[in-house]
């Protein structure tokens, strides 16, 4: 479920934003692997919600809020129709934000726990390294 989820949304973020992109970056519980799926007649229900982050060239124009609500729509209809139902979360950010990511819990867990969907696979090195003390 977690790989139709990662498929789809890798396959129409390339798709649509082409060379602007640099990464599609899965993080949060699907990225832990601790994404609960529950099965019934429809297919596979993910409780919660898949995480991706979208990292694109410095400078380059990010997609709007909008834009990004059309896109993460026609993911859920595509994972709907492989029989997965998932809200999904789209974030745009440039390399920039993650240089500048203070100690926090999400950075550690992006930087140690993110996995790379699409793109750049040195992508996540960016995030300045520090403990789980930091």
């Amino acid at each position: 479920m977690k790989d139709v989820i990662c498929e789809e949304t890798a396959r129409l973020c390339l798709q649509v934003y082409r060379d602007r992109l640099r990464a599609v970056v899965l993080t949060g519980s699907l990225a832990r692997n601790e994404g609960t799926f529950v099965k019934d007649g429809e297919g596979c229900l993910l409780l919660g919600d898949a995480e991706l982050l979208l990292v694109f060239g410095e400078g380059v124009a990010l997609p709007s809020g909008s834009d990004l609500t059309v896109i993460r729509q026609k993911i859920e209809e595509r994972i709907r129709r492989r029989g997965v139902r998932a809200e999904v979360t789209l974030s745009a950010a440039w390399p920039r934000y993650l240089r500048r990511l203070q100690p926090s819990i999400f950075a550690y867990e992006l930087r140690a726990c993110g996995q790379i969907v699409a793109g750049d696979p040195e992508v996540l090195a960016l995030i300045p390294q520090f403990t789980r003390a930091d």
